[in-house]
């Protein structure tokens, strides 16, 4: 017989025993190939989600808070070839049922028949006619609304004017309009449709544009521009495009003729112009004059005074910096005369719409009458509630205004002059008195001579689109790339299948050794009868490794069973950590192969192991019939034994007082440790037992008994073969070991809330987290802007700015760059929140004032979610990420601290100071702690929900803000709570194989006991006792270990660590194990056959 036939035969007469190692290894294949299929199937899926979301649109053009021409986008369409789309999108709620049901930050798209050339599609057919409106299927879908149903939506109304600038009222900001819902958009349709890089979908509502810029008072204003680049436009050519065909209405400029000089005059809707459109102004070749107008609160000489008037800027050196000129009816008003000293009272508005009253002084040096072409009503600035309102008791601006103030000849003042200035003082004056951060001018005036193509071209050949804001992307790019680096689902669930693939291997490993034990004979002869070792090696390695190909292919099969079933848990329980229902297994042949391969090597290599160990033994120690593997014999005690031994007991010894060491200092230390400490001493204590366990069973040293006792015997039975008890021991130990150390740090929502309840802890001691839609302009801790809104009862909010961003938080699967900003208002924070990291230590005992730091070169310190860092970025303290400002510079921004687990997870926060530099005109602030005393918590809820119920609020405890964060660490830890149970199961699975396997070995010796009296229950306890206490130790080994690492949560009373679920799963998992010991061990000693075995002997 040569070797192939050997082999052939050899697998086909232990078939049930190959079946057996091959099912072994196939565990192993599905759950490694599994893994490998989710993490391509996610990363495709993410991919696909792209396509989803964007359609054909692959360049985007924000003009952030400013507005172009819908013309803009059929010029650069015309230039670049492509379809283009100008679309305004608005951020409002949507409520339905009456009311009842309320969803805040919904994206309200202003579209035409353009946006679904650009999409691709033909299928989304966008509504025309006014009052209907197209919404996604999940918006449609929490709202519990059809086709046909009425929706009513609020839009955060926006102005050309930023509200956060000075004397610009924020009243009548909120539209609202009632709409038929016309279709709801599914994914295929691109109802899901935004630029953001996020699995997540959106709430859209796409309703005519036309509509939507007569309500907003936009008409012919978009805010984006969509291009299908057909693969030959990228942003660079977009942005080049754009800036050729940019107009001056679409920088936001307006050049009209002055109607009484012919001077050209430049004003912008924003009131004040920004410093890249003052520079561009420089190209224009005409002689130009610059205005700056401020409206003052009151100009008093003496006794006497004037309320409320503008006061404008004089261009060049026309007065001295302390001089002032009053035009006619001011100086009959204040009966003044040259020479006579004035006081200008103004307010200066800062953060919050927080003002302060300021005061100037001048000197008279003329008086001009109101003929002079210098008492000029188009010197004021046009601000809405101000310039446009039909009497002084009509004006709306953020400013106080004392009507009681104004007299009958400042309405007749209005009525014949409007906002003329009163007075005009020194150019260089009036930017020292009244900068801010919008600029310094308000006007600017050409000469007449000078042609309208000459002006626009001279501006707009020195200003870039990105200058003033334009932001160009390339979304579907870098979609793309961000699913493509996002989170690795492969090497996660490898991770959390770790021990569910050891205790594959494990058992592999046990069956393997198992069936070489019952053929050690064969090997044995076949020594004697002179094989060579060579020769016997390589049949029964090459015999394994077919075995191993065989469950290879086997788990090819369990593999689609294992993918499948993983991804109905990740659209179902598991949705936390994906946050979508679109991921879909993917088979790639490439994929199956990899894992195969893998899997081959691993099973190969598991059979080459248990080989070597095997072949390793004595020619006549194989042919000797009791002889069980393992047993030690010859001089091995005495010798080769003695340091193997030596070094056991010295590294059992030394980890368990390590483990001993670091509880008692974790103890001493308890508020100052984390839960890592325990957890390491938790694991050396682990080591400790296991290494016991070895030391006790596999050299156990000579302990000759003189009597024959139930305990004795048991242990010379678990001896006999003690790797099969060793292996069992290894698989239940971890396996518990796991599932109580994992189980336990699940996060409970309300005691979460409980402990994160200090200023220390994740909520920061704040009581909600609030965002709203419309933006919120004034100071809610103030007295009288509370009175104003009918906030009554006692909390305190920390208001922030944001810019909007990609979602970096767990709940993101795309790895981003650019996450959302906060602006943080100096000490609002002081004391609040937990670091987990520091860069050098910075600012250790104050390490919010990092923030306020002025750094080197302008970079901006920042600080993130220790969580947001690693994983949603990618990065480490002391990296720097990289934005853009509004002025178009790039920015750099050194991430200076993380925080430990925070409500702020998913931003990047930076100092109010540093935001409002480099975004001047985002305003208002949208997010906001909210503080106050746990029993006003539920009428501190129901006043805010009251009085911001119309701008799109949503408000949540800071316990419920942190419990979504956790659930996507409980839901990682519950799939590794499955794969530590499913690794016991295979613990119990391995149990049940050495009991059949130890019984059948143990036949005759069944039988001899019968023979000699012992009745079967006896017999029944005794195989009872060796398997129940293999079971125990394995329990003990792993549980105690377990207990030590959930010590924080033990001893922490308002910290849940779910013992009553673990006990539960310990106790099924404990009686599994029992059930088989019983139910084999009766089934074999009660086998009438087992009396036969007798005559073997």
């Amino acid at each position: 017989m040569n070797t192939f036939r050997y082999i052939i035969k050899s697998l086909w007469h232990y078939r049930r025993r190959n079946l057996t190692v091959a099912l072994g290894m196939a565990i192993g294949m599905a759950v490694i190939t599994g893994a490998l299929v989710t993490g391509d199937s996610v990363r495709q899926g993410l991919v696909r989600l792209v396509k989803i979301r964007l359609g054909n649109v692959d360049i985007s053009v924000s003009a952030g808070d400013r507005y172009l021409t819908d013309s803009l986008a059929i010029r650069v369409s015309g230039d670049l070839g492509t379809p283009a789309s100008a679309v305004l999108q608005l951020e409002g709620s949507v409520t339905a049922g009456g009311g009842t049901k309320r969803i805040p930050k919904v994206k309200v798209f202003g579209v035409d028949k353009s946006f679904r050339t650009v999409l691709g599609t033909a299928s989304f057919v966008p509504p025309e006619n006014e009052g209907e409106a197209v919404i996604s299927d999940n918006l449609a879908t929490r709202l519990d609304v059809a086709a046909g149903d009425e929706i009513l939506i609020r839009i955060n109304k926006p102005g050309p004017v930023p509200i956060d600038a000075p004397f610009v009222s924020n009243e009548d900001n909120i539209i609202t309009v009632r709409v038929t819902i016309k279709e709801i958009a599914g994914k295929d349709l691109h109802g899901r449709f935004h630029l953001q890089n996020t699995q997540t979908a959106p709430f859209n509502v796409f309703i005519s544009k036309k509509q939507l810029q007569k309500m907003a008072e936009l008409d012919g204003l978009s805010n984006l521009i969509l291009l299908d680049g057909q693969g030959k436009v990228d942003a660079l050519l977009a942005e080049k495009s754009v800036n050729r065909n940019l107009s001056l209405a679409d920088a936001g400029l307006n050049l009209a003729r002055h109607p009484a000089s012919g001077e050209w005059l430049l004003r912008t809707p924003r009131v004040f112009f920004d410093a890249a459109t003052l520079a561009a102004t420089e190209g224009v070749p005409s002689n130009k004059t610059k205005w700056f107008s401020y409206f003052v609160n009151e100009i008093r000489t003496g006794d006497r005074s004037t309320p409320y008037s503008f006061v404008s800027s004089l261009p060049g050196s026309q007065l001295e910096p302390g001089a002032i000129l009053i035009n006619r009816w001011m100086a009959d008003d204040l009966t003044a005369r040259p020479g006579d000293s004035v006081t200008l009272s103004y307010f200066m508005v800062g953060p919050l719409r927080k003002l302060t009253v300021e005061q100037a002084r001048f000197r008279i040096s003329g008086i001009i009458p109101m003929e002079d072409l210098r008492c000029d009503r188009l010197l004021m600035p046009e601000i809405p509630g101000l310039s446009d309102a039909g009497n002084c008791r009509d004006w709306e601006t953020s400013i106080p205004v004392d009507l009681t103030r104004i007299r009958d000849k400042d309405e007749e003042y209005w009525n014949r002059f409007r906002g003329t200035p009163k007075a005009f003082i020194n150019s260089d004056a009036a930017a020292g008195l009244w900068k801010n951060r919008f600029g310094n001018y308000t006007q600017i005036r050409f000469d007449s001579s000078a042609l309208f193509k000459e002006i626009e071209t001279g501006i707009l050949s020195h200003l870039r689109a990105s200058d003033i804001g334009f932001q160009f992307r390339e979304p579907a790019r870098e979609g793309e790339a961000a699913a493509s680096t996002g989170v690795d689902f492969s090497g996660l669930f490898l991770g959390l299948s770790f021990f569910l693939i050891a205790g594959g291997i494990i058992l592999t490993l046990l069956l393997i050794r198992l069936g070489l034990e019952g053929r050690k004979t064969q090997i044995g002869t076949l020594r004697s009868l002179g094989w060579p070792e060579k020769i016997i090696r390589r049949a029964f390695l090459l015999e394994n490794i077919l075995v191993a190909a065989m469950g290879s292919i086997m788990g090819l099969a369990l593999t689609f069973i294992y993918s499948i079933v993983i991804f109905k848990a990740l659209n179902g329980v598991w949705n936390d950590i994906v946050l979508t229902d679109t991921l879909r297994p993917v088979f790639k042949p490439a994929t199956l192969a990899a894992g195969f391969g893998i899997s081959m090597m691993v099973s190969a290599g598991t059979a080459w192991l248990a080989l070597q160990r095997f072949f390793n033994r004595k020619t006549v120690e194989l042919l000797q019939k009791n002889t069980p593997a393992g047993t030690p014999t010859g001089k091995g005690m005495t010798t080769g034994l003695t340091t193997t031994v030596l070094t056991t007991t010295v590294l059992t010894v030394a980890t368990g007082i390590g483990a001993i060491f670091m509880v008692i200092i974790g103890l001493a230390n308890f508020q100052s440790v984390g839960p890592t400490h325990f957890f390491i001493a938790g694991t050396l204590l682990l080591i400790s037992l296991l290494l016991l366990s070895v030391r006790l069973i596999r050299y156990p040293g000579h302990n000759p008994a003189r009597t024959l006792t139930l305990s004795i015997l048991t242990r010379n039975n678990l001896l006999r073969n003690s790797g099969r008890s060793l292996s069992v021991i290894l698989l239940f130990s971890i396996g518990i070991f796991m599932v109580i150390a994992v189980g336990a740090n699940r996060k409970n929502a309300g005691h979460e809330g409980i402990r994160a309840s200090g200023h220390g802890e994740g909520s920061g001691g704040f009581a909600f987290y609030m965002e709203t839609t419309v933006p919120v302009a004034d100071n809610l801790n103030d007295a009288r802007v509370r009175a104003g809104y009918g906030l009554e009862t006692k909390s305190e909010f920390v208001q922030m700015k944001k810019l909007d961003g990609d979602d970096a938080s767990c709940l993101n699967l795309n790895r981003v760059s650019n996450p959302p900003l906060l602006g943080v208002p100096a000490g609002a924070l002081e004391g609040r929140f937990t670091f987990a990291s520091l860069l050098d230590d910075a600012g250790r005992d104050h390490p919010w004032r990092i923030l306020e730091t002025e750094m080197a070169g302008g970079v901006i310190p920042a600080i993130a979610d220790q969580t947001v860092i690693q994983w949603g970025l990618g990065r480490k303290i002391g990296d720097t990420l990289k934005y853009t400002a509004e002025n178009g510079d790039t920015l750099r921004l050194v991430l200076m601290g993380g925080l430990a687990n925070s409500i702020f997870q998913g931003n990047i926060l930076i100092s109010e100071t540093h935001f409002i530099r480099h975004w001047t005109s985002v305003s208002g602030t949208t997010v906001m702690q909210v503080a106050s005393d746990p029993e006003n918590n539920e009428a501190v809820q129901t006043e805010i929900l009251r009085v911001f119920r119309d701008y799109g609020t949503d408000l949540k405890p800071a316990t419920v803000k942190l419990a979504e964060f956790n659930s996507i660490e409980n839901t990682y830890l519950s799939i590794f709570l499955v794969m530590g149970a499913l690794a016991m199961l295979l613990g119990t699975f391995g149990l049940a194989i050495v009991l059949a396997r130890n019984l059948q070995e143990r036949r005759s010796e069944i039988a001899l006991l019968r023979a000699t009296g012992f009745g079967r229950g006896k017999i029944l306890k005794l195989v009872l006792s060796e398997y129940a206490s293999l079971l125990f130790f394995g329990t003990l080994a792993g549980g105690i270990p377990a207990l030590v690492t959930v010590m924080p949560g033990l001893l922490n009373p308002v910290r849940d660590v779910s013992a009553g679920f673990l006990l539960t799963i310990l106790l099924i998992l404990i009686v599994n194990g029992l059930a088989w010991i019983l139910i084999l061990g009766r089934t074999m000693i009660w086998k009438k056959e087992i009396i036969h075995s007798l005559r073997n002997e």
